[in-house]
């Protein structure tokens, strides 16, 4: 019984350092990297939960196996050396997975939005450094696309997005959003046109328990591409912005 009490004793005491320590990465990354709505919309929930799971489960229950009253102190000093650096590292790259996914642009493609990550900027990431004091929806920049300059440059436009390079991340084509205000409210659609019969009754319902909503009447509604899953934004009909976000697949 004494043995098993230890083992206990360790498992808390390493649990709550772990939590401790994951905790403090969810706060860096809630409140810093995934803002708003955006930490679902880009999976910010699905690294939390990952982090989460290595450092305040794996480890613990290491501890757990691992301790006994009868190794020697230096022996345990070793084991606990050894699993703490593993900790640490594997926190360390869950932070720097969430850094280089973190969002960054809310890109207007034309006919929908495009959730632009760190990671997408690659090399090319100082050409957008000028789109970093545009105005913010919900955390998060917002830019938007402008038309070809002629048949030549939409070609080339064209050809770039058949090899697998969309058009948001092409990023020669950004603009300031508000130049793009009359296409976004031209591109918008009533909650009536959506075809998805089951799509538009999601949305619907999610509108009317949504505090930035209410109701449909003053919004028209736009996809959001994002990371492995299609949202929808709520577009206010008088100023052309985004004013809500619904985890519903209206494409």
């Amino acid at each position: 019984m004494p043995e098993f009490q230890g083992k206990i004793r360790a498992f808390f005491i390493h649990f709550l350092l772990s939590a401790t320590f994951a905790l403090g990465a969810g706060v860096i990354i809630v409140f810093c990297w995934y803002p708003s709505i955006f930490l679902y919309i880009s999976n910010g929930t699905q690294i939390i939960f990952l982090i989460a799971a290595v450092d305040v489960v794996l480890g613990p229950l290491i501890s757990l196996i691992i301790f006994s009253k009868n190794k020697s102190a230096r022996t345990l000093i070793l084991d606990y050396t050894a699993i703490g650096a593993i900790q640490i590292a594997a926190l360390g790259y869950g932070l720097w997975t969430a850094h280089e996914s973190r969002p960054q642009f809310l890109v207007f493609e034309y006919k929908n939005f495009y959730v632009v990550h760190a990671s997408d900027l690659g090399e090319k990431g100082k050409l957008v450094n000028e789109f970093k004091q545009q105005p913010k929806s919900h955390g998060i920049h917002i830019v938007s696309l402008r038309p070809p300059r002629d048949g030549t440059e939409q070609l080339e436009i064209i050809n770039k997005s058949l090899g697998g390079l969309t058009e948001a991340l092409q990023f020669e084509l950004w603009q300031p959003y508000d130049l793009a205000i009359s296409d976004v409210k031209a591109q918008c659609k009533e909650l009536a046109e959506i075809k998805n019969s089951v799509a538009r009754k999601q949305l619907d319902a999610a509108i009317k328990e949504s505090p930035s909503t209410h109701s449909s009447e003053k919004h028209c509604f736009l996809p959001v591409i994002a990371r492995q899953q299609v949202w929808t934004a709520s577009i206010d009909k008088a100023t052309g912005r985004p004013t809500g976000f619904f985890p519903v697949d209206t494409l």
